[in-house]
């Protein structure tokens, strides 16, 4: 006898740290349970694979007014949405990029990689490359440097997305906060 909604709800509660609500989406509609399973299984964290189904994937489905049952026969398959899946938590690409991903994923079919190898959307992962960026762009910027130098602590906000959008936010943010933050005190200095 196939496992009962409420008792997979459960399970996705219990064994994969799912939230009632996420367990309860999920489980709604037996071909998302089944397309969420699938995802996990080939290798998506279970969470992260909620996320993105009840966000995007249904996001892209009502675009193309599709049922919540058709999730089974869209191009952007389970194995390929633990693809992209894997390339954000392997730092290869970010959320706004997968997003990107997933959208021509969704149309074409083509698996993640593919997609971000064809058009050049991994993130820089060379330190010294974003170094001399945030160089640049901050000599660029000498009035905004000594506001913020000067004690406006708003402008970093400012300083940090200039600096992301010269970098076309593939820069994982985290490290271009640490050596925007390491310039700008040896600025100080």
């Amino acid at each position: 006898m196939p496992e009962l909604p409420d008792a997979k709800k459960q399970r996705y509660m219990d064994d994969l740290g799912l939230t009632a609500y996420d367990a309860g989406v999920l489980v709604a509609d037996r071909p998302v349970a089944d397309y969420f399973e699938a995802v996990v299984a080939a290798g998506a964290e279970a969470k992260t694979a909620a996320n993105w189904i009840i966000g995007d994937v249904f996001r892209l489905m009502n675009k193309d007014s599709l049922e919540r049952e058709a999730v089974q026969s869209i191009p952007a398959t389970p194995e390929k949405l633990a693809g992209l899946i894997q390339l954000i938590a392997g730092g290869t690409i970010n959320n706004n990029t997968a997003k990107k991903v997933l959208d021509i994923m969704y149309e074409t079919g083509q698996p993640a990689a593919q997609i971000v190898e064809a058009q050049g959307l991994a993130q820089e992962s060379d330190t010294d490359k974003i170094a001399a960026a945030i160089v640049a762009k901050l000599d660029e910027m000498p009035n905004d440097v000594q506001r913020y130098l000067g004690g406006e602590e708003k402008v970093f906000g400012f300083l940090m997305g200039q600096v992301m959008r010269s970098l076309n936010n593939q820069a994982p943010a985290q490290v271009v906060k640490e050596l925007l933050n390491a310039d700008l005190e040896r600025r100080r200095a």
